[in-house]
């Protein structure tokens, strides 16, 4: 069974046992389509609970629902909650830790609203105890990052966090339309591997023909 049905990642980073937490982090005109591609294909397995902290945007609710179909999910099992406040992002983690019938937790940058200056990651440490929590307690926790203000060569978070996450994939875009991703932590496997996969096989599902109104 694949992590994210992306199989060149999938083959790069697996097995991981369910208590790993899973990062992709990066620039978010490269994260998303990763992001669309990982809930969509996770709707397969059970209910998917997507915690969403920006302002605008960031999820596209018809690609997600063209995914989930093509790649065999249901888009009915995804809820999605948005934070509009750091605090918001807090409590609502805290009240996810409480629910039961989620496969998986998905975290959309969920430092977005993290205070400036160095203090903010003080802060950032609660949001990071509460992942920690949500996978011991047996979800399957997926986090979408940007790069850290403090240095694009790792995620956004500070240190504890980059302790915490036990998988790190930095994702970039390359030429004709490829994007890369490279290991930048992995607690089995030697990091700086780099795979590389078409945009176009992110955002269609699957490469193999299919009936025009599966793709609809």
């Amino acid at each position: 069974m694949g992590l994210t049905g992306i199989y060149i990642v999938d083959n790069m980073i697996g097995p991981v046992p369910k208590h790993w937490i899973i990062e992709f982090y990066g620039e978010e005109n490269t994260v998303n389509p990763i992001l669309h591609h990982v809930t969509a294909y996770r709707s397969r397995f059970g209910r998917v609970l997507v915690l969403l902290n920006k302002d605008f945007g960031g999820l596209d609710p018809y690609t997600v629902t063209r995914l989930a179909r093509v790649l065999g999910g249901d888009s009915l099992r995804i809820d999605v909650g948005r934070g509009f406040r750091f605090s918001d992002t807090v409590e609502t983690l805290r009240e996810a830790v409480n629910v039961d019938g989620y496969e998986s937790v998905i975290l959309v940058y969920p430092y977005y609203h993290m205070p400036r200056g160095l203090g903010g990651y003080q802060h950032a440490t609660r949001v990071t105890g509460l992942a920690r929590e949500l996978a011991v307690n047996g979800y399957r926790v997926f986090l979408f990052n940007t790069v850290s203000r403090m240095g694009e060569w790792m995620p956004e978070g500070g240190n504890y966090h980059h302790h915490s996450v036990h998988v790190i994939v930095r994702v970039d875009r390359l030429r004709k339309g490829r994007i890369g991703a490279r290991l930048v932590k992995h607690p089995s496997k030697p990091t700086g591997g780099l795979a590389s996969f078409k945009l176009d096989s992110v955002l269609g599902g699957v490469t193999a023909q299919r009936p025009l109104t599966a793709w609809l």
